[in-house]
């Protein structure tokens, strides 16, 4: 099972505190093994993989089991496997701080490396998508941890069948056995320097058992997006109000579906913005379906692009894949955008997007 604690995600089992009162120290092979006479009983067991840490109080026979990367990397730095007595420790002090230092260093959920794939964490699901690549399908997702990290997921074609009806969007799970590498993505969805990718041992379960929070929003200004004030290399969440439509490709065919359309923000910014494919066709068909919309038309871009400034002027616009474009939802932060508008402001853009639905 996992088990969240303070912000520290570990790997619990149960075992068997060996009994001994006395304290000594046992090398075999690259395994030292720390029996501690101080209560409660500790054993602490290091080897070139895994650190097992043991812990059990004097009238409990079954004992937790943490067990945690022991790369060099992670090691508390006042900690050294090496030494070669126990007189080198301060005890009972040791665990205590070596416990410290681990929270420290797993704080957060994504504080990985690509050095293992003996990885169990609690996550929830923010987005998911599919892919089609080389004539092959796969999906990728955005997890998030309790501390809000997030992370992209890859679930590769092998491995699609077996993984895309277990996962739905805002549920929590707990995944385990999955690799992790170098996220080198050109745009990225997730700041994250590292990426996870399914193998045919990942295991998925423990649905909705885990408390965490919704991710929470946080949009990019138009004057930051003007200003080139950004990650240019990673994707960003865009809110405005449409003020004028442009440009429509209505029918596919010779060429691309499009839309292109004007937004504005609160403070009488605006930005362009271009809608592409399935993006613009889900424009289309909201427009069809709401003729007579009263009040304004709220665009929610999220994993949007920023296309520089060329033969076109500077725009945001929705990737093929990974963005998600939601109109007019009904959210908090949606509500709290709307209502930094003006009333003469509202209906200036209100009355313009009436007169395109007509």
């Amino acid at each position: 099972m996992v088990s969240h604690v303070d912000g520290v995600f570990a790997i619990l089992t149960l075992s068997m505190l060996p009994s001994t009162n006395s304290s000594y120290l046992q090398e075999n092979q690259s395994c030292f093994v720390f029996y501690l006479s101080w209560k409660p009983k500790i054993t602490v067991c290091f080897t070139k993989s895994v650190l097992s840490l043991q812990l059990a109080l004097s009238h409990v026979s079954p004992i937790l089991v943490c067990l945690l990367s022991s790369t060099s990397a992670f090691l508390p730095p006042h900690f050294s496997p090496n030494c070669h007595s126990s007189s080198s420790f301060h005890f009972p002090f040791f665990f205590e701080s070596f416990c410290s230092a681990w929270l420290d260093r797993w704080r957060k959920l994504w504080t990985s490396n690509d050095s293992k794939e003996l990885w169990k964490v609690a996550i929830r699901v923010v987005h998911k998508w599919k892919v089609v690549s080389n004539n092959k399908e796969h999906f990728e997702m955005i997890y998030q941890d309790k501390e809000g990290s997030d992370i992209h997921v890859v679930v590769p074609n092998t491995c699609m069948a077996a993984y895309n009806d277990k996962f739905e969007v805002d549920n929590t799970y707990t995944v385990s056995n999955f690799a992790v590498q170098p996220n080198n993505l050109v745009f990225k969805p997730s700041t994250h320097k590292f990426l996870v990718k399914f193998t045919g041992g990942t295991s998925v379960n423990d649905v909705n058992k885990h408390d965490i929070p919704p991710m929470q929003r946080t949009f990019t200004n138009f004057p930051d997006i003007m200003t080139g004030k950004f990650k240019k290399n990673v994707l960003i969440d865009v809110i405005g109000v449409i003020d004028a439509i442009g440009y429509q490709q209505t029918q596919s065919g010779g060429k691309k579906m499009q839309v292109n359309f004007v937004l504005r923000d609160a403070a009488n910014n605006t930005m362009n913005c271009t809608l592409w494919e399935d993006y613009a066709k889900k424009f289309f068909k909201f427009h069809e379906e709401n003729p007579t919309t009263s009040g304004p038309t709220v665009i929610l871009l999220s994993y949007a692009k920023v296309k520089e400034q060329g033969q076109y002027p500077l725009s945001v616009t929705n990737t093929f894949h990974v963005t998600k474009l939601q109109i007019n939802p009904d959210l908090p932060s949606v509500k709290d955008f709307v209502n930094g508008f003006s009333k003469e402001a509202l209906r200036t853009v209100s009355s313009q997007l009436s007169s395109y639905s007509q």
